[in-house]
C-alpha cells in the first residue's frame, strides 16, 4: 500500500509523473506552496522525499525528472 501511495506522489518509471510531478510540470516551481504539516507523523520514506525538497531545493520524480 505504501509503494502505491509513493508512486501516486512522485510517479514511477512507467511514465506516470505522480501528483507532485504533474503539478510541478504544469505550474513550474514558482507556481505554488507546499505546506509541511505534522511531518513527524508521516512514514519515513515520505519524510525522506520531503526532506530532499527542503535540503537540495529539488525533487526527483519516478522517471528521474528533476525539478529545481
Amino acid at each position: 500500500m505504501l509503494d502505491k501511495n509513493i508512486n501516486n506522489l512522485i510517479g514511477d518509471d512507467t511514465g506516470y509523473l505522480g501528483r507532485l510531478g504533474e503539478a510541478l510540470k504544469n505550474n513550474g516551481v514558482e507556481g505554488g506552496i507546499i505546506l509541511f504539516d505534522e511531518m513527524k507523523k508521516g512514514h519515513r520514506r515520505i519524510v525522506d522525499i520531503c526532506l530532499q525538497m527542503l535540503d537540495s531545493a529539488r525533487i526527483t520524480c519516478g522517471q528521474n525528472n528533476a525539478f529545481c
